[in-house]
C-alpha cells in the first residue's frame, strides 16, 4: 500500500514540475497535489 502511495507521489512531482515550467498552469498543479495529498492523508 505505502509503495503504491510513494509511486504516486513521484508521479504527482514530475507533472508538477511540468506545470510549473507554464506560470499559468502552476497554480493548477500546487491544487492538484494538495488536493491528492489530502486523500493520501486520510
Amino acid at each position: 500500500m505505502k509503495r503504491i502511495q510513494l509511486i504516486a507521489i513521484l508521479i504527482l512531482l514530475v507533472t508538477f514540475n511540468v506545470y510549473a515550467q507554464d506560470k499559468e498552469n502552476q497554480n493548477l498543479g500546487m491544487s492538484l497535489i494538495l488536493k491528492v495529498t489530502g486523500v493520501l492523508k486520510t
